[in-house]
């Protein structure tokens, strides 16, 4: 029985082995297809850490490379930024140094527009004290001194015709008295005239049958010569009155008056009997100048009384009567002007 068992026991002992056996063989079969798989997977995973480590070496070198990239660019950076420093400070300075010269510039400038005001002013100064000079060479030629000729006629209530004259000379001196300080246009003066000195000589030849106090035939029995009386007539005064005076072009000037003369006037017959009055005269006349020499005409008429002796038939005596000499007629004068 114990045999038996024991057979039993090994055989069940051997059978449970076998089957034990055949347990570990699947086992030990699944355990090395595990460990190819495992081993398998180990190589990949083997092979994927030699990619990653060659990926990490690579990523690391990588690394290293930007790395020196970025230290070698923020080195660049650093030089840029100083350089970019340095350089606004270098504009800050240009735009100080700039907004200097600007500013000198803009003074230049007006000290420029200064200066050119005040040449442009020395200029215009100097234009209008030329003008000024040129327009007292025009203008200050006021005075004058004229020798006239008059062949002028006289109509006296001695004689019974116009008596006219063998010869009227005149001298007139004076000055003109510009009534404004600046010509009008450039060009006209108004003026008050004053000639201080009229002088006027005349000498008149009549024959003694003319006289309102002889009788036609009074010649009868006398030459030509002893049947005429000379009468000498003087004036001396002054002119007085308004003028205008045109200067249109170079020192050419045109003057036109009127004046009112006052003077004495002297009666001498040709036995130095002399009468004296005062007359009063007008003068009105045109006169054209060049620098210091002028030519004028000018229209003389007035009135002188005289008290002369004339015969008087019904008292057989010569009286004193009052006797007109109206004067009339032009002269012609030579102008000197200074």
């Amino acid at each position: 029985m114990k045999k038996v068992f024991m057979i039993l026991s090994s055989v069940l002992f051997l059978g449970g082995n076998s089957l034990f056996a055949q347990s570990l063989k699947k086992q030990n079969q699944q355990l090395k297809t595990q460990n190819v798989a495992l081993t398998d997977s180990i190589k990949k995973l083997s092979l994927s850490l030699d990619s990653v480590t060659q990926l990490k070496a690579r990523l690391l070198a990588d690394y290293e490379n930007i790395k020196e990239k970025y230290n070698d660019s923020g080195h660049i950076a650093d030089s840029l930024q100083k350089l970019s420093q340095l350089q606004a400070s270098e504009i800050y300075a240009l735009q100080l140094t700039n907004d200097s010269l600007n500013s000198r510039i803009q003074k230049l400038l007006a000290e420029r527009d200064f200066l050119q005001y005040q040449t442009d002013s020395l200029i215009a100064l100097q234009e209008n004290k030329q003008k000024e000079k040129k327009q007292k060479e025009l203008w200050d030629r006021a005075a004058w001194f004229n020798i006239s000729y008059s062949p002028q006629k006289i109509n006296s209530d001695l004689y019974r015709s116009e008596l006219k004259s063998d010869y009227a000379v005149g001298i007139t001196a004076g000055k003109s008295f510009y009534l404004h300080k600046k010509p009008l246009a450039d060009m006209i003066r108004f003026a008050l005239n004053w000639s201080y000195l009229d002088l006027n000589i005349a000498q008149y030849s009549a024959p003694y049958s003319d006289r309102i106090d002889e009788e036609s035939d009074y010649t009868d029995g006398y030459d030509d010569y002893e049947s005429e009386e000379s009468q000498y007539k003087m004036e001396l005064g002054m002119q007085i009155g308004p003028a205008i005076i045109v200067n249109p072009i170079d020192h050419l000037m045109i003057q036109a008056y009127f004046h009112y003369a006052p003077a004495y006037s002297l009666l001498l017959d040709e036995d130095f009997a002399y009468y004296g009055s005062y007359a009063s005269f007008f003068n009105t006349g045109v006169s054209v100048s060049y620098k210091a020499i002028g030519l004028g005409i000018e229209g003389r008429w007035g009135t002188s009384t005289f008290s002369q002796e004339v015969y008087n038939e019904a008292e057989d005596d010569y009286v004193f009567q009052d006797m007109k000499w109206k004067t009339k007629g032009m002269r012609v004068y030579l102008s000197f002007r200074f």
